[in-house]
């Protein structure tokens, strides 16, 4: 299935929708009444999961978090006065820890009552450490119930080979374009070499993956227009997942929010992170993090929606933060030295009354 925006299964082709006459937003559990008669269009984003973390000298991996399904319901009739009740999944929490490896935390299962119908979408899983390869990446949240179209979550980073004693993968993207949950997963490690880290994954194309070395260990990342790069033997690319206008920037294209964001009021149409080269940045909306060496450069994290990139390091280390989106997760080679992870997102209810 090749990515295209959710509108499209809403709408069709056309995209058209009636006039908007009142958005909600749950961004915590609570109640709240309609106040007009209309066609609500519902997005119910389940809670993500927190990176995991490492601080151990040898065979110390971590794969990336993943996020939290999307369910997705169509006209669904309401009238003045109806009273919908949001329960919004908590975000898996951060962990820390020193001399030893510890998982990330899954995230909790967002629904919304509306009427008759009970719309539930899964949390994401928590990001998994281990000290044998392959280690494979938790799925995004699925099997959830009562929408009209279910989006798995985006899945977390593998670590599938390396001759490093330490590395960290990337984290999944939030399903907020149709397409297949590989294109919004975190890249994975997978060198013959001594490739440390991977790239988070965008909304619109997954992470690159780490297939480079301890000098060429940067991979992008992905971004609404496609993925990111991958690290290789020889080089640490230079371009990142580009935005929804296939440009080379973080931004989302100033000429197209105002029209790509009218479904959902929600923007992610930005373009993933690049740690090297002439267009370095940090991620965009819906942008994944770079892979990263160094704790808090900034490249890491990713912008709303996006994965962060794994983090390896040899002294105290933090991951990469997320907005509305999976944690980061990382890695120290100093068994002293404290590595913590970064939580993830709690889920997000969207309900837009249009006319009839």
């Amino acid at each position: 299935m090749s990515a295209a925006p959710i509108s499209q299964a809403l709408y069709g082709g056309s995209g058209a929708a009636g006039k908007l006459l009142q958005a909600i937003y749950f961004a915590d559990t609570r109640s709240v009444t309609v106040q007009f008669d209309g066609l609500a269009d519902v997005l119910v984003i389940g809670g993500h999961g927190s990176g995991g973390a490492v601080s151990i000298a040898a065979a110390g991996y971590v794969t990336g978090a993943s996020t939290g399904e999307v369910a997705v319901a169509m006209r669904v009739a309401v009238k003045r006065g109806d009273v919908l009740a949001g329960t919004i999944g908590a975000g898996g929490t951060a962990v820390t820890v020193v001399g030893g490896r510890t998982p990330g935390v899954n995230g909790g299962d967002s629904s919304l009552v509306i009427g008759s119908r009970t719309i539930v979408a899964k949390g994401g899983r928590g990001a998994l450490v281990g000290s044998a390869l392959p280690l494979n990446g938790p799925r995004g949240g699925y099997g959830g119930s009562g929408g009209d179209l279910h989006i798995e979550g985006g899945p977390g980073g593998s670590v599938l080979a390396t001759t490093s004693p330490i590395a960290a993968a990337g984290s999944g993207a939030v399903g907020l374009l149709l397409s297949d949950p590989s294109e919004r997963a975190g890249g994975n490690v997978n060198s013959t070499a001594a490739a440390p880290s991977s790239a988070g994954a965008g909304v619109g194309g997954r992470g690159g993956h780490g297939m480079g070395n301890g000098s060429n260990w940067a991979a992008t990342g992905g971004g609404y227009g496609g993925p990111g790069l991958d690290a290789t033997l020889t080089a640490s690319p230079s371009l990142g997942g580009a935005n929804a206008l296939g440009q080379q920037q973080s931004a989302s294209p100033t000429a197209l929010v105002q029209a790509l964001a009218s479904i959902w009021g929600l923007d992610y149409f930005g373009g993933g992170a690049v740690r090297t080269g002439g267009f370095a940045r940090g991620a965009g909306p819906g942008g994944g993090g770079s892979a990263d060496a160094i704790s808090g450069s900034g490249y890491s994290g990713a912008g709303a929606f996006g994965g962060p990139g794994g983090v390896a390091a040899s002294n105290n280390v933090v991951a990469g933060s997320g907005s509305y989106g999976a944690g980061g997760s990382c890695v120290t080679s100093t068994a002293s030295a404290n590595a913590t992870s970064t939580a993830g997102s709690p889920g997000l209810i969207v309900v837009m009354v249009r006319e009839g």
